[in-house]
């Protein structure tokens, strides 16, 4: 049997702009970590700091105007993305759905419970998703 292969109406960028244009298909880019914030933080030497954010935030609405759309993880960052020249941008509200995923849906998770909170699966239990970074203050 022959499947006819269908073409994504919307990819998320690896580094797909190059990608994109050539097959003709809208991109949309998730951004997750503000670059000129990173820069304004972790290069300690005076004025190669505000060089560095400065290219940073020409950059940034560089690469993001290229997008048919991109998704920011907060309307704090979308504002901030507009402010340094950022078109066509939205925020990207993340979250669970606990209708979906909830406890009740594996009531055979004692085991792993168990594993988790060293044999003491009444106790609480504490998870943590995502990257470690200073600026996290986590």
């Amino acid at each position: 049997m022959h499947r006819r292969r269908r073409r994504p109406r919307v990819q998320r960028l690896g580094h797909a702009i190059i990608y994109s244009r050539i097959l003709n298909l809208p991109l949309v880019i998730s951004y997750h970590t503000h670059l000129s914030v990173y820069a304004d933080r972790y290069v300690n030497i005076p004025g190669l700091r505000q060089l560095a954010v400065a290219f940073t935030n020409r950059v940034i609405p560089a690469v993001l105007n290229c997008a048919d759309l991109t998704l920011a993880t907060s309307p704090q960052l979308k504002s901030q993305l507009e402010d340094i020249g950022c078109e066509r941008v939205d925020v990207w509200r993340k979250g669970v759905d606990t209708d979906v995923f909830s406890p009740t849906f594996n009531a055979s998770n004692a085991e792993m419970r168990a594993r988790l909170t060293d044999g003491e699966p009444s106790r609480p239990l504490l998870l943590y998703v995502g990257r470690l970074g200073a600026e996290k203050n986590i």
